[in-house]
């Protein structure tokens, strides 16, 4: 069972900001092949974005408007 007592004073001033925001904070793996992320990396290159989870997000908010399910 989870103590929260156990948390240490530095653990928790590190944690505070994370209340204040709309964003969900997450690690996850995600395996797909070698060409996959390859292509990811294209994508990434030629939008001169800066790293792979801004290159997913613009995949994902870009064909969601195309669906029709962003405005």
């Amino acid at each position: 069972m989870f103590n929260a007592d156990s948390i240490t004073k530095d653990a928790r001033a590190a944690g505070k900001h994370l209340g204040k925001t709309n964003e969900i904070t997450m690690s996850k793996t995600i395996t797909h092949t070698s060409s996959f992320w390859s292509m990811v990396e294209q994508i990434r290159s030629h939008k001169n974005l800066d790293n792979v989870q801004e290159a997913l997000w613009y995949c994902a908010y870009y064909t969601a408007k195309e669906l029709g399910l962003e405005s």
